[in-house]
């Protein structure tokens, strides 16, 4: 205790006020910083990959990974380095960081931005692709930003005895969800890419020379009294056992779990809205906020509670069969979400260790988090067809749920209440009410079972026991057993549920760009039944099972859209046509050739190509199309640019860029950059690029627009509504430099003009998806 007293008196009074918030800030820049980063470089690698929601989950593997690593270097430095030499030591990492900024901005268009040699190799896996990219570009600075966290809240404990440490923390995450939140409202919108990552570059030199303040500010207190004063000020904390370090390390991968798991879902298998990932991980950060700053707003109970309401919503949404509509299931599955990371979070708070082992605690933390992300990003990817990390995550969650709660003596597992008996008995029995309810095996409102179980949860919790009824061990055996077998009860429906997923389409695999699966298209009319193409929720082709229909055109390329007409329009030209096509679908537009016809696709996904040329034996339309039809993978844009290095050009009558009706909108091939590739590969003037805008949330049409006046094309759009289950609604926009090529019969008698909106030309260093949201 002589130590510690020795700390207390010399440091406290040698530690200026202005040194709290000079912590506070850097460590609040920090976080800034650290999600903005994410958030460029997110941007910058989203066109060079497909623009796959795949890619920012890839890009959040390697930014906790380069977390962890940051986390463990301020481990090692604070344990094993002297207290006086650490300031030194972590300036020369500063200096080198800088450094490398220095040499980034010579050889790059902007530091932190690659330049086109680092274009991905499409041959090769994109995940390692990624890692190589984002390592090389920010790996040091971001290691050192991720640094500032844990060892300025060690010094910070050290300088100010008596203030939690912990609070830095909860403002380290406000920080965080400041720079989330800023980037798509403000900065993305405001600055072209270049212009960001130089701002972000200057913002870095400002957080170096704050961090270097706080070094030798500690360094010159430090030298006031010795090293052994500022390490062993704690000597006399124990370390925590071993089950308690799992413990942290199970919370915190199982939150990272659900939140790269719910993302992954909400924007492939529930809505195709731009920057929906902002949401979960503003939810997430928000319990991060909540748990360390406000830590009495977590009580273990009440959000034992909400975990249970969470498991129930998620059955509902699993197997219910009304409509819930786009928004209410997505504000379900952030509730879920939050519930899952409050428990984590507040588990992971409640059991946080003195000021000694601060930096062990968020070395596991950040462990936690990379293996979360290594499962969700790596392992499940190639090792499930569909999302059954979602079901595990949350199955994970419900078991640590009881384990901290059979651990508590103060919690609700020890009550002597037969009301919370039927209250877990209840939740048991409800699933499988509701499920046969649902079947048709039994008939029950769907509301009254999980409102039941939620009213006797309620009134278990709630209602306080006798302080003199002394707890009943049998009473209290028996709710553990009841508890457990609630939690089996949920595994297993949860489980039922993802195995009927699996079994129901006809075909279906996974990989980094998501789920593709074959499913039966039933209408009355025989005739019309055949298979759909699915990528999530959005069809990427229909073929009839009828061999005299195999080669009908459907969904949005029937002979009424505006591709249809076009294509329709020119095949009265004795000369063959050729045409490109990037998206290749199931490969519906080759049905259109004739022989002598070329038709050339563009298609990103190796799973999309093995599928439509029939190697999983549900599609022929390649197959069977007369023209000479060849399949180029990967990203359109990069193969056109590479097919058209030294002028040359592939010479096509007709290119259509059908990429935009899918989970993510691909903005590189919006740009005046990737104008000026299609345009090189025309066959003439006369030549027409087809662009198909179909898109629930975003209108194309004026970005199109802006486009066409810039290069001086004329412009149409023609719109079909659907006719029947087997043409779908569709919007295609025509430009062509020549009038003639757009003044067909055909097209005159559908098309409009394009409209007089307009908005900034995107370019590769600016777009804005906010400008065209509908």
């Amino acid at each position: 205790m002589a130590t510690s007293q020795t700390l207390t008196g010399p440091l406290s009074v040698a530690a200026p006020s202005r040194f709290r918030f000079l912590f506070a800030a850097t460590i609040f820049l920090s976080a800034f910083l650290l999600f903005q980063i994410q958030l460029v470089m997110g941007k910058f690698l989203l066109p060079w990959f497909g623009g796959t929601p795949g890619v920012w989950t890839a890009c959040m593997l390697v930014f906790q990974a380069l977390l962890l690593v940051g986390y463990g270097y301020s481990h090692w430095l604070t344990s094993r380095v002297g207290a006086g030499r650490q300031a030194y030591v972590h300036l020369a990492f500063l200096l080198v960081s800088l450094l490398g900024l220095v040499i980034a901005a010579l050889h790059w268009p902007a530091p932190v931005l690659p330049g086109a040699s680092w274009h991905p190799d499409p041959q090769r896996a994109p995940e390692f692709l990624i890692v190589r990219l984002l390592v090389a570009a920010v790996g040091v600075p971001f290691i050192l930003l991720a640094t500032t966290g844990p060892l300025l809240q060690r010094w910070y404990s050290q300088l100010f005895e008596g203030s939690s440490p912990y609070r830095l923390y909860a403002l380290s995450n406000a920080g965080s969800l400041l720079g989330l939140l800023s980037y798509p409202f403000w900065f993305e919108r405001t600055f072209r890419l270049p212009s960001q990552a130089w701002l972000w570059s200057v913002a870095f030199v400002c957080f170096v020379a704050m961090v270097s303040v706080c070094s030798l500010g500690v360094r010159s207190i430090g030298s006031k009294t010795s090293n052994s004063a500022l390490n062993g000020a704690v000597e006399d904390e124990a370390r925590p056992p071993l089950r308690r370090r799992l413990m942290w390390f199970a919370l915190a991968a199982s939150a990272s779990t659900m939140l790269l798991a719910i993302t992954n879902f909400i924007c492939q298998e529930v809505a195709v809205v731009p920057l929906l990932w902002v949401l979960p991980l503003a939810v997430y950060l928000l319990s991060f906020i909540i748990c360390f700053e406000y830590p009495r707003w977590y009580k273990p109970g009440l959000f034992h509670f909400v975990f249970g309401t969470a498991a129930l919503l998620l059955v509902c949404f699993n197997f219910t069969s009304f409509k819930w509509g786009v928004g209410g299931v997505v504000a379900g599955f952030l509730f879920i979400l939050f519930a899952c990371c409050m428990l984590c979070h507040g588990e992971l708070y409640r059991s946080r260790p003195g000021p000694k082992y601060l930096t062990l605690f968020y070395l596991l933390v950040s462990l936690g988090g990379v293996a979360g992300g290594v499962f969700v990003s790596l392992i499940a990817p190639h090792s499930f067809r569909w999302f059954w990390e979602l079901p595990g995550a949350f199955i994970a969650c419900a078991v640590l749920l009881v384990i901290v709660a059979f651990d508590d003596p103060n919690s609700w597992v020890y009550r002597s209440s037969i009301w919370l008996r039927l209250a877990l008995l209840s939740g048991a029995g409800s699933v499988t009410l509701f499920i046969w309810s649902l079947k048709g095996k039994l008939w029950i409102p769907g509301w009254i079972v999980p409102s039941l179980t939620i009213a006797l949860f309620l009134l278990a919790v709630w209602k306080r026991p006798e302080a003199s009824a002394p707890a009943n061990a049998l009473a209290t055996r028996s709710t553990r057993f009841v508890a457990v077998v609630l939690l089996f009860s949920c595994a297993a429906t949860l489980l039922w549920q993802g195995t009927l997923r699996v079994r129901g389409p006809l075909w279906m695999e996974r990989n980094f760009f998501g789920i593709l699966s074959v499913r039966n298209h039933v209408e009355a009319d025989p005739s019309q039944s055949g298979k759909l193409l699915m990528h999530g929720r959005t069809v990427h082709g229909l073929e009839f099972d009828q061999p005299s229909l195999r080669r009908v055109p459907t969904t949005y390329y029937g002979t009424n859209s505006g591709i249809g007409r076009l294509l329709v329009s020119l095949r009265g030209k004795p000369v063959p046509l050729r045409v490109g096509v990037v998206g290749l679908g199931i490969g519906t537009l080759a049905t259109y050739g004739r022989p002598g016809d070329t038709y050339r696709f563009y298609e990103i996904n190796p799973q999309v190509i093995r599928v439509a040329r029939g190697d999983t034996g549900h599609f022929s339309m390649l197959q069977d199309s007369a023209a000479d039809v060849s399949v180029a993978q990967g990203d359109a844009r990069l193969v056109l640019e590479r097919e058209g290095e030294g002028g040359k050009s592939n010479g096509f009558d007709v290119l259509v860029i059908d990429a935009f009706n899918g989970d993510a909108i691909p903005v590189h091939l919006l740009t005046e950059e990737a104008m000026r590739v299609y345009l090189q590969h025309r066959s003439g003037p006369d030549a027409v690029l087809a662009f198909h805008i179909t898109n629930m949330t975003v209108d194309l049409a004026p970005v199109l627009a802006q486009a066409a006046d810039h290069f001086r094309l004329n412009a149409i759009e023609i719109k079909t509504e659907s006719s029947d289950g087997a043409m779908a609604r569709s919007d295609w926009v025509l430009l062509s430099a020549s009038p003639q090529a757009l003044a067909a019969p055909e097209l005159r008698a559908a098309s409009t003009p394009l409209g007089a909106r307009r908005v900034p030309m995107w370019t590769d260093e600016y777009s804005n998806l906010f400008a065209i949201l509908k």
